[in-house]
């Protein structure tokens, strides 16, 4: 079983220079957070039940990953703070 130590899940906000790039808003991320709290879940245990790596789950609600690409998208989109791609596929599938 794998938990995620309090090193690993630290929530610091981005340095200023990452924060203008940053695609989800601060606001988005803090109501998130308070969700957890409310509901009395860890978001540790959320991204186990998901599927998810904790830390990258930390490291989005922390602003530090932008969430554009791979699972850091995927972690936004189920935490609601992505919409859900459209039914266009950029990627064609690839069949042989």
């Amino acid at each position: 079983m794998y938990i995620c130590t309090a090193t690993e899940g630290t929530m610091a906000e981005p340095r200023a220079a990452d924060k203008s790039d940053l695609t989800i808003p601060a606001d988005k991320r803090r109501k998130v957070r308070a969700q957890f709290d409310a509901e009395g879940v860890t978001i540790s245990e959320w991204a186990r039940a998901h599927g998810f790596n904790c830390l990258t789950v930390y490291r989005v609600l922390a602003g530090s990953v932008k969430g554009k690409r791979g699972e850091s998208h995927r972690i936004a989109v189920a935490l609601g703070l992505k919409n859900a791609p459209s039914a266009t596929r950029l990627r064609p599938n690839v069949t042989d």
